[in-house]
């Protein structure tokens, strides 16, 4: 198991996980949306593909989606957060199912319109 750091925006309001990143620019670069309490995701609504990382409540990744594209869900029944990622980003950063993640603010997500 590999200890990794990831750089978050949390969303834990209602609003805020239920829009996610529908119609917004993306993140910056190795920056993750993270959705806390989630366990299933959707793309309706989304401009582009989204890289998932299922996490449980010890943020260890227990599923990566690569590339999820718009119109799509997906999920972990186990999972207690989700870590949204521009598509491609979780490969660069190398994550693996099993990692354990520490995650660090990278400043405030707001959910009004961008």
């Amino acid at each position: 198991m590999n200890r990794k750091v990831v750089r978050v925006r949390v969303a834990r309001s209602l609003w805020g996980r239920a829009r996610g990143l529908i119609l917004r620019p993306p993140l910056p670069c190795s920056v993750a949306l993270h959705l806390t309490p989630c366990w299933c995701i959707h793309t309706g609504f989304m401009r582009g593909s989204l890289d998932l990382v299922f996490l449980d409540e010890g943020h260890t990744v227990l599923r990566i989606v690569e590339a999820l594209k718009p119109w799509r869900i997906a999920g972990h029944a186990r999972a207690r957060s989700v870590l949204e990622f521009n598509a491609g980003e979780a490969h660069r950063q190398g994550l693996r199912c099993g990692d354990r993640l520490a995650l660090v603010c990278d400043g405030e997500f707001r959910h009004a319109a961008a």
